[in-house]
């Protein structure tokens, strides 16, 4: 009997390592698969990374184009307060002209 019990007990622990074998098979492709999975998706990651560092860029662009424009504008205001901009514009828009000016048209 004791031979008995001694090939059952072979037999199972046969059965429990095939197990414990597939079980750590198993694992092991659970992990490479998320390995694989992770890897992908930082990749994509860093793609999108790199665009929104070219957007930065890009905004960051348009940031001093309108610093420049708003100073501009900053500029044309402090300008257009000025009696020789009240000049010129009178000059230009209604053809006025100071007391003190000749003006030479040329004949027809």
């Amino acid at each position: 009997m004791n031979g008995i019990k001694q090939k059952r007990r072979v037999r199972t622990q046969k059965r429990r390592m095939r197990q414990h074998k597939q079980s750590m098979l198993l694992i092991g492709g659970v992990m490479m698969l998320l390995v694989v999975v992770l890897g992908i998706n930082g990749l994509s990651l860093r793609a999108k990374n790199q665009e929104y560092i070219a957007q930065e860029e890009e905004i960051k662009s348009r940031i001093a184009e309108e610093q420049n424009r708003s100073n501009e504008i900053d500029e044309m205001e402090g300008y257009v307060g000025t009696e020789e901009y009240i000049r010129e514009m009178a000059r230009e828009k209604l053809g006025l002209i100071d007391p003190n000016e000749i003006i030479f048209r040329p004949e027809e």
